[in-house]
């Protein structure tokens, strides 16, 4: 996609291979119970990843985390799936920050494999159409960038995908949230 400006031509990639649009294992879960869980768990995650596990299997996700020096926690929840297991991990902030501006009582949570972003979207009758960019999110935290940069960073993002939608190549851009700026 190559979007005209008055500085000139921007190239923005297919913001379909940056944004799953889909995975094959769907769930729906209650965000507070979701939120809850983490928080929980991510108490014994390591310091410097916040690191925190999901295994969906067969009526459940389960959620755990751990450390060298405080040891390893877990807990399920019940959840309507089935199908085949996977298992990826997320930074438990990184979730937290979304569950909090979800606006729902329900999300779905999407995933293809272990090694595919995870794709979080509200659920319900006030649910908006927007994609949670987990993968790029993290990808800048690892290389230290603060909430405000990401922020700009998806704030261009949001501009380029209006901008793709205004002259008709995209039928609607996808909502993205910004993070929680400390």
């Amino acid at each position: 996609v190559a979007l005209a400006a008055n500085q000139g031509v921007v190239s923005v990639a297919a913001f379909e291979k940056v944004i799953a649009l889909t995975g094959d294992k769907k769930v729906e879960l209650q965000r507070d119970g979701l939120a809850t869980a983490i928080r929980r768990v991510s108490l014994l995650s390591s310091e410097r990843s916040r690191a925190v596990r999901l295994t969906l299997g067969e009526g459940k996700l389960d959620l755990s985390a751990s450390s060298p020096d405080l040891g390893e926690a877990k807990e399920s929840l019940s959840a309507d799936y089935k199908g085949a297991g996977v298992e990826i991990g997320f930074n438990a902030q990184y979730l937290l920050d979304f569950l909090a501006a979800a606006g729902t009582d329900a999300i779905s949570l999407e995933l293809k494999d272990h090694e595919s972003q995870g794709l979080f979207r509200p659920h319900g009758e006030s649910a908006t159409d927007y994609r949670y960019i987990q993968a790029y999110i993290e990808s800048r935290r690892g290389d230290g960038a603060a909430s405000a940069t990401i922020n700009r960073e998806l704030q261009h993002l949001r501009a380029a995908l209006r901008l793709a939608a205004d002259g008709g190549l995209l039928a609607k851009p996808p909502k993205i949230r910004l993070l929680k700026e400390n």
